[in-house]
């Protein structure tokens, strides 16, 4: 009876303790958001028109682009310091500025990788021209200002449509509104924030498409995976009071035995 009730405590120190240590990570990363955004660089990118070739398309060239999200997988700050900060944010921007003619694009990156970032950009573009600028100000001083964020419709582990579904240049739309502002009071920005993906992340997807291939449905192996720690401590208190029904059960018998 007494093991049942210490390896209860236990239990619930353990919960306890997990549920605190997710709290303060929460809460470290949440007063980190600010830091990270003042220690980004921007760089201004610029290409020359590219003609494409005979037999070539616009998929072709778009697809190059794979390599610059792979290399930015890797780039991983210390392990401890990202498990308390998370994995670095990396900006794409394409800018239309209040009194600017031009489309610029931008790419952002924290100090300490904007070598990496520059020398990946002219493995991938060789021809690009590449400048460190101050940050930008997209807005007319007595302009109003309006935002939005778009987030994923579904869960992350779900594949999103890229280019190689696309029947035409999605760039071409972006671009096709940007240059219907006005050019001295309006301007707009879009800007895609990625990162590593968190090796939890990969380790989730993969154990829900194993699940999926043994028969199980999407839902069903997502809410599997999601909640494993929750159902082991489910299992594990469920074991407790199996332990403890069976000690209750043995100190009984043995009163009866020992009973005249």
């Amino acid at each position: 009876m007494i093991s049942t009730i210490i390896l209860t405590i236990v239990v619930t120190l353990c919960l306890a303790g997990l549920f605190g240590g997710f709290v303060y990570f929460y809460l470290v990363r949440k007063e980190n958001v600010v830091l990270r955004a003042l220690n980004m660089k921007i760089f201004m990118v610029t290409l020359p028109k590219i003609h494409l070739q005979q037999g070539q398309n616009a998929k072709d060239f778009i697809a190059v682009m794979e390599h610059f999200y792979g290399a930015i997988h890797s780039f991983r700050q210390s392990g401890f310091k990202e498990i308390l900060t998370g994995a670095p944010y990396f900006s794409l921007e394409i800018v239309n500025s209040a009194g600017e003619e031009e489309i610029i694009f931008y790419v952002g990156a924290p100090r300490r990788f904007l070598d990496d970032i520059e020398k990946q950009i002219h493995g991938i573009f060789p021809t690009a021209s590449i400048t460190e600028v101050e940050e930008f100000n997209i807005f007319h001083p007595d302009s109003v200002a309006q935002g939005a964020s778009l987030l994923l419709k579904k869960d992350s582990i779900l594949p999103i449509k890229t280019y190689t579904q696309l029947q035409s240049d999605p760039m071409n739309f972006i671009a096709s509104e940007l240059t219907k502002l006005d050019d001295i009071t309006e301007g707009a920005a879009v800007q895609i924030l990625i990162r590593p993906a968190s090796s939890e992340w990969i380790e989730l997807s993969r154990d829900v498409v194993r699940r999926m291939r043994q028969g199980m449905k999407y839902i069903h192996a997502v809410s599997k995976e999601r909640h494993k720690v929750f159902n082991f401590a489910g299992d594990a208190l469920s074991e407790l009071q199996m332990v403890g029904s069976s000690s209750q059960q043995k100190e009984q018998d043995k009163t009866k035995k020992q009973q005249p």
